[in-house]
């Protein structure tokens, strides 16, 4: 019988020292993760391929290394920056006068990364070849994407604005 009381005394003790939770509290530093919004990406079709009107030659240094003839376009016309998701969505196409190979892409400059939507290649039987399970992947230093998203596309973190990235001089 003994052990009774001192087994209450523990079990009281331990009841007050912890700290109530108090939802009205000051929060530290005045960040309160409950308040972050989670990013969901927008759902993204791709129904055509790019115009020949539409892409506009840029200059890409990291493609200087290809061969003689190769010119890298983006499709400036049919940009779109979506101010739900904040990726920037766009045809890139390097071709010669023997070659084409285009590729839709979404650019997240928030985390650096970037997915291809759809392949594009008109001399093939299926011109336009959508991506199943698209995934975001990391862009590489020293690519021709990480050059196109630090000059072209992105603002910092931020994604320029459509009108900005359809007025670029290139």
């Amino acid at each position: 019988m003994k052990k009774l009381p001192f087994l209450f005394l523990i079990l009281s003790a331990q009841l007050f020292a912890v700290e109530a939770y108090d939802p009205y509290a000051p929060i530290e530093n005045g960040y309160d993760p409950s308040l972050e919004v989670p990013w969901v990406e927008i759902e993204t079709q791709v129904n055509q391929l790019p115009q020949e009107e539409n892409l506009k030659q840029l200059r890409v240094d990291k493609l200087d290394a290809m061969p003689s003839g190769m010119r890298f376009s983006m499709d400036l016309e049919n940009v779109t920056v979506s101010d739900k998701d904040y990726v920037t969505r766009t045809w890139f196409v390097v071709r010669s006068d023997n070659a084409y190979n285009g590729t839709y892409e979404g650019i997240r400059c928030a985390t650096g990364e970037y997915k291809v939507y759809a392949y594009a290649n008109p001399t093939r039987s299926k011109p336009l070849r959508i991506v199943k399970m698209p995934t975001w992947k990391k862009i590489r230093k020293g690519t021709y994407r990480a050059e196109v998203a630090r000059d072209y596309i992105c603002d910092d973190v931020r994604p320029k604005s459509e009108h900005a990235v359809k007025q670029l001089r290139y």
